[in-house]
């Protein structure tokens, strides 16, 4: 392999590290439109779920047919293209008016976006040994970042102008930063003599005798399983019952887990110093005493929200039985002075005319017992 630049400058660590973001984050603008999208197609939220599911599966088989290819073609220009490629998937699925269009450009966006994967092992190629770690780390916080800040950016934009929104902007920076990549990324040329087929193999190949790759595959896979499951069905929990929050409001959940995606970068320093294994056991430490907040905090919270609902209701009920009493009293009122003036015209006809009188309080025109039971 032969490189035409040695190290890697600030300038392009942040473009690869925003360029990670933004690729990987086309595979997660559905998540909290979920109920969304299921309103306007006239669907289930579990045939909405298959909108992330094709977007997993796509990505999953870019992972395993289309990464490889980096070790067999010129980095840069396969990094543009796949770049592109994912835009044009976007753009399909903005376009769709079906589910079926919708999964076909969603899976198409996430076979080609694993364009990141093939950036992170760029970046270690051209990162010097010694900061290896770090940078390595920084390019994983923007893609992390992107991966939980798409939820938050996609619920602002869907506010402002509907789900579509979404991925007409995001089809349109994907092509402003392939045209940042094809300028600020180097040209590395690839000597390997495998073929495809062997590039394949080998994979399994290193799999099976690699005890180490075999745990951190194994740990990624449950540790991604759980992400996916956490925030795919948080869209539909949050825009039930009793929360209804709107797509704005989902997104901004997305703000929590920045926090944590902006570790990697100081895990990536510690690995420099050879203390990878003890970063990776805090880690999976400090997840498992987590996993039992959330379930706690969201009973805590719905809690809340039915309470709230509940003085709501009962607020709203005083109001009505008030105005209903306002209006009774009126009518009240509005129905004493009526009587009063039949009673003093039938006192004055009584007056006029005596032998009418009896008529009169025999077949009186109005009860006023009668009438005030009425109302």
């Amino acid at each position: 392999m032969t490189k035409q630049t040695q190290g890697l400058s600030t300038s392009l660590t942040v473009l690869m590290s925003v360029a990670t973001g933004l690729v990987v984050a086309s595979n997660y603008y559905a998540q909290p439109l979920l109920d969304t999208i299921a309103h306007a197609f006239a669907i289930t939220a579990n045939q909405a779920g298959f909108i992330v599911t094709a977007a997993q599966l796509g990505y999953a088989f870019g992972l395993l047919f289309l990464v490889p290819l980096g070790d067999m073609f010129e980095r840069r220009s396969m990094i543009v293209v796949m770049t592109l490629l994912a835009a044009a998937g976007m753009l399909i699925t903005a376009s769709s008016h079906t589910l079926a269009m919708m999964i076909l450009g969603t899976a198409l966006t996430g076979l080609f976006s694993v364009v990141a994967q093939i950036l992170v092992p760029l970046a270690a190629t051209l990162a010097a040994p010694e900061k290896r770690g770090k940078v390595v780390g920084t390019i994983m916080s923007g893609l992390l970042l992107g991966i939980l800040l798409a939820r938050t950016v996609s619920g602002a934009l869907a506010n402002l102008g509907g789900w579509r929104t979404v991925y007409w902007v995001a089809t349109v920076l994907m092509v402003i930063m392939a045209l940042a990549l094809w300028r600020g990324l180097p040209a590395v040329k690839q000597t390997s003599t495998l073929n495809y087929p062997q590039l394949l193999g080998s994979i399994f190949s290193l799999f099976t005798r690699d005890k180490l790759l075999r745990t951190r595959a194994l740990l990624g896979c449950l540790t991604f399983a759980n992400f996916s499951i956490l925030w795919t069905s948080m869209a539909f929990l949050l825009a039930g019952a009793p929360f209804h929050f709107s797509d704005g409001v989902i997104g901004l959940f997305g703000l929590a887990g920045a926090a944590g995606a902006l570790g990697a970068r100081p895990a990536g320093g510690l690995v420099d110093k050879g203390k990878a294994h003890l970063t990776t056991t805090w880690g999976l430490v400090l997840l498992l005493l987590l996993q039992y907040l959330p379930p706690n905090l969201t009973r805590t919270t719905a809690r809340r929200a039915q309470r709230r609902e509940k003085r709501y209701r009962r607020a709203d009920q005083n109001k009505y039985k008030q105005r209903i009493q306002a209006c009774c009293a009126i009518q009240r009122r509005r129905h004493r002075r009526r009587h009063d003036r039949q009673r003093a015209n039938k006192s004055e006809n009584s007056r006029n005319n005596p032998h009418d009188f009896t008529i009169t309080q025999l077949n009186p025109g109005c009860s006023q017992r009668r009438c005030l039971t009425a109302y």
